[in-house]
């Protein structure tokens, strides 16, 4: 009988140590230091919104909120060997055949913003072979140690175009309502990773990004329009 009450007792208080057991395990237990194949994208949080709503960033934004009045969503996008870099990409509301979007990057908490206006629908977006365009994706890159392998280059691929905000067709990849996987709307992808280089290509996607690493340090080095080499009789690389 004594036995069987120890074994009640035991029952009755081990929810509480698998608890506590939870709660004090690492967060980093859940994504590995070194990679990024946790790259998601979720709603942004309250602290996420309070960036939008400093004084830089509405410096920043000053012509989508003139136009429109300001941002109805806001997006973020974790990716775990970036951290703390924080990326939000914002959106007004759809005026009958177009919206304004805008990507505030912030490589390093309490570091300096940097912007990239693009909209959906009637709207001319950046470029990706555009100068601007590269250095907006190697301001958050600069100085963080990145893994030189293929899941590394197709998450840094797929955060460039979610930047430009063409993931999509016309009216860009549906708004995060909920966390989702960064390359659930991205391209197909095809990343070759050379000495010191890796270039990637897509299915439906012209566009082939080259990179250059070096001891952990990735940049993107250029960004090239496959279609043309094609019209061109040089053929794809």
């Amino acid at each position: 009988m004594p036995s069987a009450k120890r074994g009640m007792t035991w029952c009755a208080w081990l929810p509480s140590v698998i608890a506590t057991a939870i709660l004090l395990t690492p967060i980093s237990c859940c994504f590995a230091s070194s990679s990024v194949s946790a790259a998601i994208v979720s709603p942004c949080t309250d602290p996420e919104w309070r960036i939008v709503f400093s004084d830089e960033a509405k410096q920043l934004t000053q012509k989508q909120l003139e136009y429109t009045g300001g941002f109805s969503s806001c997006e973020a996008v974790f990716i775990s060997s970036l951290e703390p870099a924080r990326i939000l990409r914002l959106h007004t509301p759809t005026w009958v055949d177009y919206s304004y979007t805008a990507t505030i990057l912030q490589p390093k908490r309490e570091g300096d913003l940097r912007l990239v206006s693009s909209g959906r629908g009637m709207v001319t977006k950046p470029r990706p072979d555009a100068a601007d365009s590269i250095a907006a994706l190697n301001f958050v890159l600069d100085g963080a140690n990145l893994k030189a392998d293929k899941a590394t280059i197709k998450s840094i691929s797929d955060l460039y175009f979610f930047i430009l905000d063409s993931e999509g067709g016309f009216f860009g990849a549906p708004i995060a309502k909920r966390r989702r996987r960064l390359d659930k709307y991205a391209f197909k992808t095809h990343v070759r990773i050379g000495r010191g280089s890796a270039v990637t290509t897509y299915d439906g996607n012209p566009w082939r990004l080259t990179f250059e690493m070096r001891q952990g340090n990735i940049r993107l080095a250029s960004v090239a329009d496959r279609s043309l080499e094609k019209k061109g009789g040089r053929g794809s690389k």
